[in-house]
């Protein structure tokens, strides 16, 4: 591995242009992931816990992708680690669709959990990126050979997705199907996943599954939240005090 330090410039500009490629490769392969991990940590209530768990989870995320860096030869000589990463996937997007049916007292339950469940979705979140990140890590091998260069690009990778997921989770308040549409891309990203080590005939394409994420997201961007209710409360209210006797001009002039 060369030595960052003593280089001559030449040298700087193509290290310069392979952390440009890796980090729009970065931007590329982590609009997925950003997507999976702001579902995940969506339904944590009160909101400060959203930040604590996307914070906290993408600081273990970035270790795990350390990790698998440094081993990058072994992960990628054992397929075993995708169809892993598969499954657990398929359990995230199964798991929440299960929790939709769930009753009311369950889901009461779980929400009681309090810290025990913040650091149960920062676990899930280092865990999902990794899942995603398998790909990211192996393209990111394919441009360079410089384990350096890898790690830097990783952390490129996390910081896009600290940012990209909090914009998503922004999206998720104002739309109503998005993230059931999230969880629609971590089903079809998880069966790529697992089709791609059991049966690899049957494995979508790349360019079959970001069709299917484009149409998971127009469905998931075509209905807004329902901003009318507060304001209706606020403006019956106003009509209710116009309509009273005493609601005259000079009255409200007055107040």
């Amino acid at each position: 591995m060369a030595d960052p330090v003593a280089l001559d410039p030449s040298s700087w500009i193509h290290i310069g242009g392979t952390l440009a490629a890796l980090a729009l490769l970065e931007a590329v392969l982590s609009a997925d992931n950003a997507v999976a991990i702001a579902a995940l940590v969506r339904d944590l209530e009160p909101a400060q816990l959203r930040t604590r768990a996307l914070n906290g989870g993408l600081v273990a995320a970035f270790g795990l992708r350390l990790l698998v860096i440094i081993l990058a030869s072994w992960v990628l000589r054992y397929p075993q680690m995708q169809l892993l990463g598969g499954c657990y996937l398929l359990w995230l997007a199964i798991r929440h669709f299960q929790d939709q049916f769930a009753s009311e007292a369950e889901a009461e339950a779980e929400d009681a959990r309090g810290s025990l469940r913040l650091f149960t979705v920062i676990g899930m979140v280092a865990l999902t990126d990794l899942a995603f990140s398998l790909d990211s890590v192996t393209a990111a091998m394919a441009v360079t050979d410089q384990v350096w260069l890898v790690v830097l690009g990783g952390a490129m990778g996390v910081a896009m997705l600290r940012f990209l997921a909090a914009w998503v989770m922004v999206w998720m308040e104002r739309f109503v199907n998005l993230q059931n549409a999230a969880y629609l891309t971590v089903l079809a990203v998880g069966v790529r996943l697992v089709a791609r080590v059991l049966v690899p005939s049957l494995a979508p394409p790349e360019s079959v599954l970001l069709v299917m994420m484009l149409a998971f997201f127009l469905w998931g961007f075509s209905q807004r939240r329902d901003p009318v209710a507060p304001v209706q409360e606020s403006s019956s209210s106003a009509i209710g005090v116009c309509m009273t006797p005493k609601c005259t001009s000079a009255n409200t002039t007055a107040v």
